[in-house]
């Protein structure tokens, strides 16, 4: 068994963590809703940030927004909250840096809370449970994920249910259904699920060197939809989109497969990492460590910012 494949089925057990955790925090967090807040990083944990931000304003009401680490420019009215699985990514450090000098209120959510991105912070979200040897990123994007969605429910005033992690169970005891011949991977989600499309085409990339793509529903035959073929496969994470029974028609007229989500869609990434994973398998690739990654990226050169 691969480590990504062991990480992957790790989830149910380092969700419970998270809930956990959210829980223990949820308090002393609770700035979040007077200020409003940054959610930079980049990589995978940018889709994650991307997700949560608009999941924090749509659910809870947070001011939120997410921003790439190399483009951050601090705000002096804003929290600014740094996420990076090794805390250790250049660019990452050099935002948090620019935050610290700016006198502005830090919080790290890191896997490492001993290390250089817990240093620069005042507060940190220690997801030191999660320890994953592969460079892809599985638990720990969940996990960030995970963690904000509990935030925002709590102050919405309905806390995730523990009962997500039994849908997880089920969901990863789906068998894995055959792809052959897929190439190209297209994935549409809305609202917080465009964040988790982005993601999961960040998955096929890594894990199975597919050409993936990641849109909004109704964006898709805007023109990309010329692109689809037999070697494509649509999924929806957007089940309720009104228009998706037209739209999937369409799709199929390429000759592309489509896919809907039938669990949660958090639990619907997941299930996109197994698939991704087993393509990737079936393509005799290193998943582990995907060509030209690693699991934390870093520059030598000083930003020409």
């Amino acid at each position: 068994m691969t480590h990504t494949e062991r990480e992957i089925l790790a989830h149910p057990e380092l969700w419970l963590k998270t809930l956990e955790l959210a829980q223990i925090m949820g308090d002393s967090l609770e700035e979040l809703a007077v200020r409003p807040v940054s959610l930079v990083r980049s990589g995978s944990s940018y889709y994650a940030a991307q997700a949560s931000a608009f999941y924090l304003s749509d659910v809870a009401g947070y001011i939120a927004r997410s921003i790439p680490a190399g483009v951050y420019r601090p705000r002096p009215y804003e929290t600014a909250v740094f996420i990076s699985r090794t805390g250790t990514t250049t660019d990452v450090l050099e935002a948090a840096e620019l935050a610290r000098k700016a006198g502005v209120p830090r919080v790290a959510v890191t896997a490492e809370p001993t290390g250089p991105l817990a240093r620069l912070a005042d507060r940190v979200v220690p997801l030191s449970f999660v320890r994953e040897e592969s460079n892809v990123q599985t638990g720990a994007v969940t996990c960030v994920l995970l963690f904000f969605r509990a935030l925002a429910d709590r102050k919405a005033g309905k806390p995730t249910s523990p009962t997500l992690v039994d849908e997880l169970r089920r969901a990863l005891d789906d068998p894995i259904r055959d792809f052959d011949g897929v190439s190209h991977v297209v994935l549409l989600g809305s609202g917080w699920r465009f964040g988790l499309a982005c993601e999961a085409a960040l998955k096929a990339q890594e894990m199975a060197q597919l050409w993936s793509e990641r849109y909004i529903p109704g964006e898709y035959r805007h023109g990309p939809i010329v692109c689809a073929d037999a070697s494509t496969l649509v999924f929806h994470f957007d089940t309720q989109y009104p228009r998706i029974q037209e739209l999937s028609r369409a799709i199929t007229e390429t000759g592309a497969r489509v896919l809907f989500a039938r669990y949660d869609p958090l639990v619907e990434l997941v299930r996109l990492q197994r698939m991704f994973l087993a393509i990737g398998l079936q393509r005799r690739l290193d998943v582990d460590h995907p060509r030209h990654t690693t699991q934390s990226v870093t520059f030598d050169a000083p930003p020409n910012r």
